[in-house]
């Protein structure tokens, strides 16, 4: 075993194993699509487990999942609708309010190449806080978060593979239709004028400049008093900060101006300086913003693994803490709570059949089933989740049986799963 292998404490292992995955998520159905391949895995599974999955999960089970988590949002709306989405956007502030108190979560806006991260570092001294019905507002002395959430607001979960052995990140995004997300999307530096809306009352009169990175749904902007930065982006505006054919961007990271992203929902600032050699450096604690005119040229909304429906778009997502790693990125016994609480947002919000392909993979593991006979799925998201599940496994259930084979099978380098990703 490497250096993440580590069994759980008795209690935590007690927790985890009194349910089987059946009553964990009773309330599961199929995925239509999925339903011939999940009920081939199930006939596999109940020869191996027999009676230990009785009548009423198998049952619950086989239902299919009617709820959608990114469903609605748009176009004709009657007033049951309409009252829906209301309590839809109350569910979500509530939420997003709820994880404020992770210290270990990272809060993100932007896109792919140019976006804000707010972090909290554990014991760092809040100056101002406030939440009200619509949202919140918090202040460190190296950056800030504000957030609302409207009418017409989504979530998505989603958990991500690490490069680490057996880890895997887990984040909820909050999105917008197209439409409803869409800014100004300049694309070239443009001086909007002193910020009114900063979130620290001495920055108010401080011009802002929207650096025009081009994104529909984000702005990227610098907050700046300095004279001498005042005097180089007045006289680049109009001009795009991302051909290389300037040097704004070298003047910007010499003056340690705020750094400020913008999407219809959120707003984080960062007050902390910029690294001078990104490359030689490591990231701070806290938060931090980049840029990359390289990867913004991509043109992706948001990572390829990350399972946003199209017509919509994440405008401030939450990293949540993980319940292997902990924030110095070494690895600790697996939190359950953690573990637990991101699995129940999961059946809430993750993509149709992101927990039903988990689940199956999992009581065909407990069950005893070897890797062999499990058919793998066609479609990558299933896939990605078995990989999850496994990983999970490892620390939830060490106990089982073949588990070792399992991850060799779908999550090692030539697997059957892994060698079908994306």
């Amino acid at each position: 075993m490497d250096e993440w292998s580590h069994t759980l404490p008795p209690s935590a292992a007690q927790a985890l194993n009194n349910s089987n995955p059946f009553r964990i998520h009773r309330k599961l159905g199929f995925e239509p699509s999925l339903r011939n391949r999940n009920a081939t895995v199930m006939q596999l599974t109940e020869t191996h487990w027999g009676e230990k999955i009785g009548r009423t999960e198998r049952i619950a089970y086989r239902q299919t999942r009617s709820g959608d988590p990114i469903a609605g949002g748009g176009g004709s709306q009657n007033p049951g609708q309409t009252t829906m989405e209301a309590q839809t956007a109350k569910a979500l502030t509530e939420l997003a309010q709820d994880m404020l108190r992770d210290d270990e979560a990272v809060w993100s806006v932007g896109t792919v190449g140019a976006a804000c991260e707010f972090h909290r570092v554990d014991g760092e001294p809040v100056s101002f806080v406030r939440q009200d019905t619509a949202g919140a507002t918090i202040v460190t002395p190296r950056g800030a978060l504000r957030f609302a959430v409207p009418v017409g607001a989504r979530a998505v979960a989603y958990e991500q593979l690490s490069a680490k052995p057996n880890t895997w990140r887990q984040s909820i995004a909050f999105c917008l239709r197209d439409r409803a997300a869409a800014l100004a999307n300049r694309t070239g530096i443009t001086e909007i004028g002193p910020d009114g809306n900063a979130l620290r009352s001495g920055d108010c009169e401080k011009p802002m400049f929207d650096l025009g990175i081009g994104v529909p749904f984000a702005d990227f902007c610098v907050r700046t008093d300095d004279p001498s930065l005042l005097r180089i982006l007045r006289r680049g505006e109009g001009r795009s900060i991302l051909t290389g054919e300037s040097g704004e961007l070298d003047a910007i990271k010499a003056a340690n101006p705020d750094r400020v992203c913008l999407t219809a929902v959120a707003r984080i600032e960062v007050f902390q300086p910029i690294i001078a050699d990104a490359d030689a450096q490591p990231a701070p604690r806290g938060p931090r913003a980049y840029l990359s005119p390289e990867q913004l040229a991509n043109g992706r909304a948001h990572a390829v693994d990350v399972p946003i429906p199209d017509g919509w778009v994440p405008v401030l997502t939450v990293h949540t803490g993980s319940p292997v790693i902990d924030a110095d990125g070494c690895p600790r016994a697996v939190d359950v709570d953690r573990y637990k609480a991101f699995q129940h947002l999961l059946e809430h919000y993750a993509p149709r059949g992101y927990m039903e392909e988990k689940l199956l993979i999992t009581s065909a593991v407990v069950s005893g089933l070897e890797p062999a006979s499990y058919p793998v799925a066609d479609e990558p998201g299933p896939r990605h989740a078995a990989r999850i599940a496994l990983r999970q496994l490892f620390h939830t259930r060490p106990d089982v049986p073949n588990l070792d084979a399992w991850l060799e099978e779908f999550d090692g380098d030539r697997g059957r799963v892994h060698s079908h990703s994306v």
